[in-house]
């Protein structure tokens, strides 16, 4: 009897996940940053089960891509109560966060092709695993270190450190949503032809 890929191991990693992301929401300084620290470990566990397990399917893909977003959301929002200052910048943070991954992924799903896939050579560099895993690493870091600085003064050196990665991952997804962009426009026009 084949399992249903609801029930794949990766795909069991990302409901833990998400649930232990909304466990997190109602709890504040370290008991938070057990539960997200928890989830964001979980989520390199998850791509490495399923390349292992060879359970990589197009839900788990979907549920990755959206639990991280949804991962990146709850933080970005804890920051914000935290200094309420930066809740401006933090909203247009997560704007383009949703913006460029829906863009890309949706570009993907439309070609039938990995997201991963880039015609790029940017972010053809970036996707490589263990870019990708150190460049997201750094970046959760800069967010636990930004969370922390509210009641942490110390935490400041290192939200400066590890920001510079998050710069650089803004950057590219700017690169993401411009190519997804012109991927859609290609898209559109070939199916208008249609």
């Amino acid at each position: 009897m084949k399992y249903s890929a609801l029930f794949f191991i990766p795909n069991l990693i990302c409901y833990l996940r998400f649930i232990l992301l909304i466990v997190a929401i109602f709890f504040e300084k370290s008991t938070f940053i057990l539960f997200y620290s928890i989830s964001a470990i979980l989520d390199a566990l998850d791509g490495y089960s399923a390349r292992k397990l060879n359970q990589c399917t197009l839900l788990g893909s979907i549920l990755d891509m959206a639990i991280d977003r949804i991962s990146t959301v709850i933080i970005l929002i804890k920051i914000g109560n935290n200094i309420p200052t930066l809740t401006p910048y933090l909203s247009v943070c997560i704007s383009i966060d949703l913006l460029s991954h829906f863009l890309h992924f949706s570009s993907s799903l439309l070609q039938s092709i990995h997201h991963k896939s880039c015609k790029s050579k940017i972010l053809e560099i970036y996707y490589r695993r263990r870019i990708l895993f150190l460049i997201c690493f750094f970046v959760e870091m800069f967010y636990i270190c930004c969370y922390c600085t509210s009641f942490i003064s110390r935490m400041y050196f290192f939200c400066i450190f590890f920001g510079i990665f998050w710069i650089l991952k803004t950057f590219l997804h700017f690169i993401q949503m411009i190519n997804a962009l012109k991927e859609l426009a290609i898209i559109s026009k070939q199916k208008k032809k249609k």
